[in-house]
């Protein structure tokens, strides 16, 4: 059984506030007398489900060349945990104690705070309006489970432009230093399934060189 958890890449997709939108333009067309169709797409490289590399916040952070051996960039053990928040709710160390014991080996976890289920209905709070995790969680988790290489959610952002700078800070204290932790945001966790036990997380990003963050396809497989 697989489930995909990356939201399909469109033209009016929700965009954390200041982010360009994509575009796609015309470049060949057969009906104007060019052998083949083709096209020009644009689009920033944080745009949609994506993750966020080391270099994303750090000067000497890892980009994705430092994965290109990794294809696709898999995880295993993956969990995914519900921490139930609304609006603009934070993320708090607590809110992980409940799992420390049955997720203590994973090597992914993913956050489903249910604001997924705000992101084709209320688009303005799902990019402004969101839970965030608080710039104490990244050790927090780092100390209760000690593998972990990835962490995610069904936000736009682990940031919300209410609270810059706090989220600022979790992204360098995530992506920064001897162990960092990919970050995973914009990811579809509303298959309730994805609850059930642990999985294996493979990520199919997008292999432009040097990047600090891609777009990329995320798949769940259960054994």
């Amino acid at each position: 059984m697989r489930i995909v958890i990356s939201y399909p890449f469109r033209q009016d997709m929700p965009l954390y506030p200041g982010t360009p939108e994509p575009e796609t333009i015309p470049h060949t067309s057969i009906d104007s007398g060019d052998s083949s169709n083709t096209k020009i797409i644009k689009f920033h490289n944080h745009s949609g489900t994506h993750i966020d590399l080391p270099l994303h916040f750090c000067p000497d952070g890892a980009s994705l060349n430092e994965y290109s051996d990794e294809y696709p960039i898999s995880f295993s053990p993956a969990y995914c945990i519900d921490i139930e928040k609304n609006g603009d709710e934070m993320i708090l160390p607590d809110d992980f104690s409940a799992y420390d014991g049955s997720c203590g080996d994973a090597v992914a976890l993913l956050v489903r705070t249910g604001a997924w289920r705000y992101r084709d209905k209320e688009g303005e709070a799902y990019v402004r309006d969101h839970p965030w995790v608080h710039p104490s969680v990244p050790e927090y988790l780092r100390t209760k489970f000690p593998h972990l290489r990835l962490f995610g959610m069904d936000t736009i952002s682990i940031a919300t432009p209410n609270h810059r700078l706090e989220g600022r800070e979790c992204h360098r204290n995530s992506l920064c230093g001897k162990k960092p932790m990919l970050l995973l945001e914009d990811a579809d966790l509303s298959n309730p399934a994805l609850l059930a036990r642990q999985f294996n997380l493979e990520v199919y990003p997008y292999f432009y060189a040097k990047t600090d963050g891609i777009p990329v396809t995320a798949i769940v497989f259960f054994d």
